[in-house]
């Protein structure tokens, strides 16, 4: 029964990742897009994968993706979006991957629970 549950919800996961990359990529064709601009939309669908199974490596390459949008966001004259993701995403996601990589558990993280009383 559980086993199922599991597989069930990793196609449905696959499902979704799936239909969202077929989005992107309509979206693209349809606007003209180059794809150095719906790059990092696809770095953030691995990242979204990496993240959902607790792999610390996600985090990491989710800061390098906050790099790449802040880059576009610059080319885009989109100042204040660009120092947003700067100053507050990547930091974020490299602090994350460095609190992760304290409690690691082989490619994966070990987390903690509240007891029952917390």
């Amino acid at each position: 029964m559980i086993k199922r549950i599991l597989t069930e919800s990793k196609l449905f996961i696959i499902l979704l990742v799936s239909v969202t990359a077929v989005g992107i990529t309509a979206s693209a064709i349809g606007t003209g897009a180059d794809l150095w601009f719906i790059l990092p939309l696809y770095i953030s669908l691995c990242v979204m994968l990496l993240q959902s199974k607790a792999l610390r490596i996600g985090q990491l390459i989710g800061g390098i993706n906050c790099l790449i949008y802040t880059a576009i966001y610059f080319s885009y004259n989109l100042y204040g979006a660009a120092l947003g993701t700067l100053l507050t995403s990547f930091p974020m996601q490299i602090a994350t991957f460095i609190t992760w990589s304290k409690r690691k558990d082989g490619a994966t993280t070990r987390f903690r629970t509240l007891k029952p009383k917390w």
